[in-house]
């Protein structure tokens, strides 16, 4: 593993949990992450408010989804996994964000603008669009090693019940396809959760996602995560 892509990813969370957890949780959370590997995330883990200009968010979150790590085996166990997040705020009402797996499985690149933020209201809009690369060989799910690429747009609505909680949806459209099988399929999903805090803090978040044209091919995931601001 590239150390320097490790303590790029690493280190974010190291902090998050030092900023946010008591010993013993951040003890425990780290031995989670080094230990657990996942396939690719569906949560969003962020919201409709974007960061201020040149401001970087570190994140990390612990997941677990009703995807099994061997398909096609029942007793196979389902996937719990560990994502690493780095926000850049572009401009005061754009940021970009790097997201991987703890094991690198999969990386995540997305591109957020707010469209309502900062006014006399108790909500906020944005909108986005992104790209992930899935090596499922890498993740157990092919051992083949056939490389997968999402493409979503998402959409982040924002509803403020104080200064330190939001409640947050953000449903997406993901288009998935196999350059090896040069197959396309198409999934409607969404995530939502609560925000608790601003500078640093905690999101518990639920997601699903479901396939437009087969009715049992379905993903369910549920996360916490850590955030801190710089």
């Amino acid at each position: 593993m590239n150390k320097r892509i490790f303590r790029f990813f690493a280190q974010p969370l190291i902090l998050s949990l030092a900023r946010v957890f008591p010993p013993t949780a951040k003890f425990a959370g780290l031995v989670a992450l080094i230990l657990v590997q996942g396939c690719a995330s569906i949560t969003a883990m962020k919201t409709a408010k974007t960061l201020k200009a040149g401001q970087v968010s570190f994140a990390g979150q612990l997941n677990y989804s009703n995807t099994k790590i061997f398909p096609e085996d029942n007793e196979s166990p389902n996937f719990t996994g560990a994502d690493f997040m780095v926000t850049y705020g572009w401009t005061d009402h754009e940021e970009v964000s790097v997201r991987a797996s703890s094991w690198f499985t999969y990386f995540t690149f997305d591109y957020k603008r707010a469209i309502v933020s900062d006014g006399p209201v108790l909500f906020s809009l944005g909108a986005g669009l992104g790209g992930t690369m899935i090596d499922e060989g890498q993740s157990g799910v092919n051992a083949g090693g056939t490389t997968i690429l999402d493409f979503y747009l998402p959409a982040y609505v924002d509803f403020v019940v104080s200064d330190m909680t939001t409640l947050f949806l953000v449903p997406r459209y993901i288009l998935r396809t196999n350059p090896n099988a040069s197959s396309k399929t198409s999934q409607l999903g969404s995530s939502g959760g609560i925000k608790i805090g601003q500078e640093s803090g905690i999101i518990l978040e639920a997601a699903y996602s479901q396939d437009i044209n087969v009715s049992d091919v379905n993903y369910f995931q549920v996360g916490i995560a850590a955030f801190f601001n710089q």
